[in-house]
């Protein structure tokens, strides 16, 4: 799948308050697993709705990500960046940062890459422990750091057709028509909580 156009992290904090539906993805360093998912969640949710990427904003929904150690300000990881192009993903214009309040408060749903990842964001955030899950039901995606090129790129596929899962969880499918006349068709909510444990 190929849209041709670059997906931005650098969402203004006006945006984040607007968006109906927003989705987290954290990971550790917020350079590799989690910007990843984020390229690939947008594209995807572009690509379900039949719109160009940079109108996700303006339609009110969105995926963005976080770290919970992250050097704020560091591009998506080089690795990272041929794994996505090597699924001809466009390149994310990407800064690190951490997972502020913020965002946790206008998630919709926070989808963590490990166990550890996912215990430790609901103890910092305890009010978002029913919104936050692992993007795996059943195991963790591993670090992607140091891992051989055809590695990293078996976890962007996996990380691809996860995504593909948990958008089916949230009833985000494929929209005849989505956008007429600068509106959006209205989507519909699940929750994952029930899929996921569907799934276990």
């Amino acid at each position: 799948m190929l849209i041709a156009t670059r997906a931005c992290h650098l969402v203004p904090s006006t945006v984040l308050d607007t968006l109906r539906r927003l989705f987290v993805f954290v990971c550790h360093g917020n350079t590799m697993r989690s910007p990843m998912a984020q390229a690939m969640c947008n594209i995807e949710i572009a690509a379900r709705l039949g719109v160009p990427l940079e109108s996700l904003d303006r339609l009110g929904i969105k995926a963005v990500s976080a770290g919970l150690t992250a050097q704020p300000g560091e591009p998506i990881a080089a690795e990272a960046e041929r794994a996505l192009g090597a699924l001809v993903l466009p390149a994310l214009e990407h800064r690190s940062r951490n997972l502020p309040r913020s965002i946790v408060q206008n998630a919709e749903v926070i989808i963590c890459m490990t166990e550890q990842q996912r215990a430790e964001v609901t103890a910092r955030f305890p009010e978002a422990a029913a919104k936050t899950h692992r993007l795996h039901p059943d195991a963790d995606v591993g670090d992607a750091h140091g891992r051989p090129v055809d590695a990293l790129s078996d976890l962007a596929r996996q990380i691809q057709r996860l995504i593909g899962q948990t958008l089916d969880d949230l009833g985000i499918s494929r929209v005849d028509g989505a956008v007429l006349n600068g509106t959006s068709a209205r989507l519909p909510r699940r929750s994952i909580e029930g899929e996921h444990e569907r799934r276990s």
